[in-house]
C-alpha cells in the first residue's frame, strides 16, 4: 500500500506540474492578446470621444466660414448701388455670426485640451485679416474686388487648414494620453491593497 501511494503521489505531482505549465502558457498568450485588444479599444474610444466632443463642433463652424466666403463673393458681383448695403450686412451679421461660432468652438477645444489659446489665435488672425480686407470694398474696381474675394477665400481655407493640422496633432496626443491614463488606472486597480 505504501508503494501504490507513492505512485499516486508521483502521478499527482506530475499531473499538477503539467496543469501549471498549461495554465501558464494559456494565461500568458491570452493576456497578451487581451492587453492588445484592450489597448486598441481604449484608443478607439478616445478617438471617438475626441471626434465627437472637440472636432465636430469645429467642423460645424467651418460651414459658417464657407457661407461667409460665398456671401462675400456674391456681394462683390452686385451693382455699385447694391454692393455697399450688402457688404455692410455681411460685416455686421454674417461675419459676426461666423466668427463668433468659430471662436466659441475653438475656445471650447482650447479649454478642454489645455492649449492656452492656440486654436483661438487662428480665429483672431482670420477675423483681423477679414475685416481689414473687406473694409474698403465699394470703391474698388472689378479686378480689385476679385482679388479681395480670393484673399478672403484663401484666408478662410488657410485658417481651416491650420486648424485641421493642429487638431491632428492634438488628437494623437489626446488618444495617447487617454490610453496611458486608462492603463495606469487598470494597473492601479489590479494591484492588491
Amino acid at each position: 500500500m505504501c508503494g501504490s501511494g507513492a505512485v499516486v503521489c508521483s502521478w499527482s505531482l506530475l499531473f499538477a506540474a503539467i496543469i501549471a505549465v498549461v495554465r501558464q502558457k494559456l494565461h500568458l498568450s491570452t493576456c497578451s492578446n487581451l492587453r492588445v485588444r484592450l489597448s486598441d479599444r481604449r484608443e478607439d474610444l478616445a478617438a471617438e470621444q475626441f471626434d465627437e466632443d472637440i472636432k465636430e463642433p469645429i467642423r460645424e463652424a467651418y460651414k459658417e466660414l464657407r457661407l461667409l466666403s460665398a456671401a462675400v463673393a456674391d456681394a462683390s458681383d452686385l451693382s455699385d448701388a447694391d454692393r455697399p448695403n450688402e457688404l455692410q450686412t455681411i460685416r455686421e451679421k454674417t461675419a459676426c455670426k461666423a466668427f463668433n461660432y468659430f471662436m466659441m468652438a475653438l475656445a471650447e477645444a482650447d479649454q478642454r485640451l489645455k492649449l492656452n489659446g492656440t486654436l483661438s489665435d487662428i480665429n483672431a488672425d482670420l477675423e483681423d485679416e477679414f475685416f481689414t480686407t473687406i473694409a474698403v470694398v465699394p470703391d474698388r474696381s472689378n479686378d480689385e474686388r476679385r482679388a479681395m474675394v480670393r484673399k478672403i477665400t484663401t484666408g478662410i481655407i488657410s485658417a481651416i487648414t491650420r486648424c485641421d493640422a493642429e487638431l491632428k496633432v492634438q488628437r494623437a496626443r489626446y488618444i495617447s494620453k487617454s490610453a496611458c491614463m486608462a492603463r495606469d488606472k487598470a494597473s492601479t486597480a489590479a494591484r492588491p491593497s
